[in-house]
């Protein structure tokens, strides 16, 4: 398996582009783009650490078509009793 550490929409002539908070919040929930794609790939928690209200999740996203595994990290803090998704990053392959 290769693991790439770009993003696919920066490999497009035009890659989308997200102007507001409110744009991105709508591709990576619901119906969006993003939570789309990542919900059709297998999915591997790697390594979580936690520490009080914040935690760090490494997470694999399979495309067994492609034979490719995407690694990102999520950044995460419990707000209200609930993990919320404070920051993300996509991580070099192993």
């Amino acid at each position: 398996m290769i693991h790439i550490n770009e993003d696919n929409d920066l490999q497009i002539e035009s890659p989308r582009v997200f102007t507001s908070p409110e744009q991105i919040l709508d591709d990576l929930t619901g119906e969006g783009l993003t939570k789309q794609r990542w919900f059709s790939l297998q999915r591997i928690i790697n390594r979580s650490t936690t520490t009080g209200e914040t935690a760090v999740v490494e997470v694999t996203f399979v495309d067994k078509e492609k034979s490719r595994g995407y690694r990102t990290k999520f950044g995460l803090h419990r707000t209200n009793g609930k993990w919320r998704i404070s920051s993300f990053k996509t991580i070099s392959g192993g």
